[in-house]
C-alpha cells in the first residue's frame, strides 16, 4: 500500500432553484448552475485499531475570477476543506456499520453550506453490499440528513438525500476505478 492508497478527483454540476427578486420570471426554476472540481485523499488506511483519515476539498477553482484555492469570495457555493475519520464495524451476518466524524471549514464566507463538525452513521446490509444507508447530523446547523447511496452494476453510482427532512437532493455518477474494486466495501 502506498501513502496515498486512495485518491478521488471529481467534477460535478449542480442545478440550483433560487428565488431571484430582480428576476421574478426566473424564480422557482433551475436558474443557477454551479460547476465544481473536488478532490479527496486517504492519508491513513483503516486498521483494526485506527480509523481511516481522509482529507478533501470541494469547489477548488472559481472560473469567475480564475481563483484556485484563493479567498473563496466568488461563486464557490460548495467551497470547503475537510478532514474525516471513519471506523467500520462488522455486525454479525447483518452487514457493516460505519461511523464518521468530520470537520469542515468553509472557504466561501457567508455563502457556503458547510462549517464545523458533523457526525454520520452508514450501514451496508449484507444482503445488498452495493447499498449504503446514511444518517448524518450537522452540528453547526442542527440538521439531520438521511438518504442512501447505491452502486448499480459496475460503474454507476446513485445518491438520494433528504436534507433536514425538507429538501431533496440526488444524483447519478459514472465511475471508473483505476485499481480493482472491493465488491464488499466498494473501495479500491
Amino acid at each position: 500500500a502506498s501513502v496515498l492508497s486512495f485518491c478521488e478527483i471529481s467534477f460535478s454540476k449542480t442545478l440550483l432553484k433560487l428565488d431571484l427578486p430582480d428576476d421574478p420570471d426566473a424564480s422557482g426554476k433551475f436558474n443557477i448552475s454551479d460547476r465544481s472540481l473536488s478532490a479527496r485523499f486517504r492519508l491513513v488506511q483503516e486498521s483494526k485499531k485506527l480509523p481511516a483519515l481522509v482529507i478533501g476539498m470541494n469547489d477548488i477553482y472559481s472560473q469567475s475570477n480564475h481563483d484556485f484555492m484563493g479567498d473563496g469570495q466568488h461563486n464557490q457555493y460548495f467551497g470547503k476543506v475537510y478532514a474525516a475519520l471513519r471506523k467500520s464495524f462488522g455486525i454479525a451476518a447483518a452487514g457493516m456499520l460505519e461511523t464518521h466524524l468530520i470537520y469542515q471549514y468553509e472557504r466561501n464566507f457567508g455563502q457556503s453550506l458547510y462549517k464545523g463538525c458533523a457526525a454520520a452513521l452508514a450501514f451496508r446490509p449484507a444482503f445488498c453490499p452495493g447499498l449504503q444507508l446514511i444518517s448524518e447530523y450537522d452540528v453547526s446547523k442542527h440538521n439531520w440528513n438521511n438518504g442512501f447511496n447505491a452502486y448499480l452494476f459496475r460503474h454507476f453510482f446513485a445518491q438520494f438525500i433528504l436534507q433536514n427532512g425538507k429538501y431533496i437532493s440526488g444524483g447519478i455518477a459514472l465511475q471508473f476505478h483505476l485499481n480493482p474494486i472491493n465488491r464488499k466495501t466498494h473501495e479500491t
